[in-house]
């Protein structure tokens, strides 16, 4: 069973994978816009806006890239209440439901914009991680990529923080989990900023390995390298801080002392397939850092 991959991502489109020959589906260009117009900030000036023009500008990148009809596009469907326990509180669920139903402007568990439309594009992207699981675990697609709105590493299993509602490759990953069999699961965190939700999330769980690599010193405030894990999962969280502006080709034997230990940490991986566990009962509690 090869290495899977879940990574967060901070853009739009449904989830693409390399095109099979029986799956030649293009996505109609009238599903473009909809999810990015959803994500929940109309606010022009906002970094993490986006919207219709911006999703046909990607397509259009794709496209020069010759990249665009070489993907298969899967619509994504939203994901359920239940899905969504796998991670987070249901009292959280509630809340972020509810203040997007009263119209708030931002979550009241954090600083995230949102707008009437949020919680359905909020479904729309955890759903579509768990699209993307499944259809590499069924080998219909080799892997996948999901470039999604809402981003989804920040929010913990009781909040939503950092543009995050939830924390929809924690989600995914859950789902391998329980749903489709595999007994572990690594995932890889390279963004600027630590995925601290993630990190939450699986603290304690030993069938989750983590990698982070972030800059030093900034938001969320998390990630330092002493953050490795607790219980049976201690040993098992790797954070690497990167420097502002320090030069990547320069890490030399650090770099490759790094590598090397995400490579073991791939090893000890090796996921498994087996019969699907059980689904999570509604009352069990996710697992949070003390």
């Amino acid at each position: 069973m090869p290495l899977y991959r879940l990574t967060p991502c901070r853009h739009t489109l449904p989830f693409v994978g390399p095109l099979q020959r029986e799956q030649r589906q293009r996505l109609p260009d009238s599903r473009l816009g909809q999810v990015p117009a959803a994500a929940g900030i109309a606010d022009a000036e906002h970094p993490r806006r986006d919207d219709a023009a911006g999703a046909t500008r990607r397509q259009a990148a794709l496209n020069r890239q010759g990249l665009w009809d070489r993907l298969a596009h899967p619509v994504p469907a939203p994901a359920s209440i239940e899905t969504l326990r796998l991670v987070h509180d249901a009292e959280y669920i509630a809340t972020a439901r509810r203040d997007i139903e009263a119209g708030r402007a931002a979550l009241s568990t954090g600083d995230t914009r949102v707008s009437p439309e949020s919680w359905d594009a909020a479904l729309l992207a955890a759903g579509a991680v768990c699209d993307a699981v499944d259809a590499v675990l069924t080998g219909k697609l080799r892997n996948a990529f999901c470039a999604v709105r809402t981003p989804g590493h920040h929010a913990s299993p009781a909040r939503g923080m950092g543009f995050c509602v939830f924390n929809n490759v924690a989600i995914g990953a859950r789902h391998a989990l329980r749903a489709r069999g595999l007994d572990r699961v690594l995932l890889i965190d390279w963004d600027v900023h630590h995925g601290n939700g993630t990190q939450d999330a699986f603290w304690k769980d030993p069938a989750v390995l983590q990698f982070h690599i972030q800059e030093r010193g900034i938001y969320p405030g998390s990630g330092k390298e002493g953050e490795r894990g607790a219980g049976a999962a201690e040993g098992q969280i790797l954070n690497i801080e990167i420097e502002r502006g320090y030069d990547l080709s320069a890490l030399g034997a650090s770099a490759a002392a790094t590598i090397t230990e995400l490579e073991a940490l791939g090893r000890a991986v090796q996921p498994k397939a087996g019969p699907p566990s059980q689904p999570a009962a509604t009352t069990e509690q996710p697992i949070v850092k003390p």
